[in-house]
């Protein structure tokens, strides 16, 4: 193909592309109608335990849900008209009767001290996958705390395990 008959074939590539219309982007109300139905999904599929468990780590994945519910508490529209302050209550409920709890030295060797509470103890989430449970366990819990289903850094948790119970939620998340 000579340089013009490549011209002029880009040329009508690139028009009829232009004249087929542009894509458009989804309009808030598509996207808070997708959010919506995500949340009525997580909601009807939530576990009697109070747990999500689609990938085998239930508690990564009930965090990752609750993290949903949360967020979207915060936007304006909220949750467009749903009242879902007992998916979370559950879903706390299960997320704070899996915790456990691990030694954690107040001197690293490195002057840093890894224990800001001072106790000795922290808490993990996910036996063997600990470092990605916890990682995901705890942004869910601290975004609950600012307020969802009234709960705050200070509010004491009450739970049938005793390595929560009497803590308060901050308690939970410094150490």
């Amino acid at each position: 193909m000579k340089p013009m008959q490549k011209l002029t074939a880009l040329a009508a590539v690139s028009i009829a592309a232009l004249s087929t219309g542009s894509v458009m982007a989804s309009t808030e109300a598509q996207k808070q109608a997708a959010i919506d139905s995500g949340l009525a999904w997580l909601a009807s599929n939530q576990a009697a335990n109070g747990s999500w468990c689609q990938s085998g780590y239930c508690a990564a994945d009930t965090a990752a849900a609750l993290l949903a519910f949360t967020e979207q508490s915060y936007k304006p529209v909220g949750w467009n008209g749903q009242n879902y302050s007992a998916n979370v209550t559950q879903a706390l409920g299960f997320l704070l009767q899996d915790a456990g709890t691990v030694s954690i030295s107040n001197n690293r060797g490195d002057g840093k001290n890894a224990n800001i509470s001072g106790s000795g103890i922290g808490y993990i989430w996910g036996g063997g996958e600990a470092t990605y449970v916890t990682g995901l366990v705890l942004p869910a819990l601290s975004r609950v705390t600012a307020g969802v289903n009234g709960i705050t850094p200070s509010t004491v948790i009450s739970s049938s395990n005793a390595a929560v119970n009497g803590k308060t939620y901050a308690q939970v998340q410094i150490s």
